[in-house]
């Protein structure tokens, strides 16, 4: 009997998103040539918050970033406020592009066996 998967966490008929924390470094640095495609040729503010986002979770060694779409959704969503309407979650769409844009400017490279295995390996410029 095949097994039959589900859709992934955060997509449509997925299940919700968990709560994700993140561990600052001690300190980051950003490039001219990463601020120019950021802010100047993507100009999407997702976008620069997810390159935020992965340099931050990113192995400063070698540059590999190991998580899922869920994971980043989760992050890119503004928290719950104490009254009022919670703010509208970044759907897996919004992450993808944004994903897909910064690959299009050379600063972010997919895994190669991303969809096979099912997993979000990216890869960066290494900070060393």
């Amino acid at each position: 009997m095949a097994t039959r998967s589900t859709p992934a966490a955060g997509a449509s008929g997925g299940a919700e998103p968990r709560l994700a924390r993140i561990w600052m470094p001690a300190y980051m640095r950003l490039e001219t040539l990463e601020l120019e495609a950021l802010l100047n040729v993507i100009r999407n503010p997702v976008a620069t918050a997810l390159y935020l986002l992965l340099l931050v979770q990113t192995d400063f060694t070698n540059g590999h970033f190991f998580s899922s779409y869920a994971n980043l959704q989760n992050l890119l969503t503004e928290p719950k406020p104490e009254r009022g309407r919670p703010a509208k979650k970044c759907s897996l769409w919004t992450v993808r592009h944004a994903v897909d844009q910064l690959v299009s400017v050379d600063l972010v490279r997919r895994g190669r066996d991303n969809e096979s295995q099912g997993q979000l390996r990216l890869w960066l410029e290494p900070r060393i």
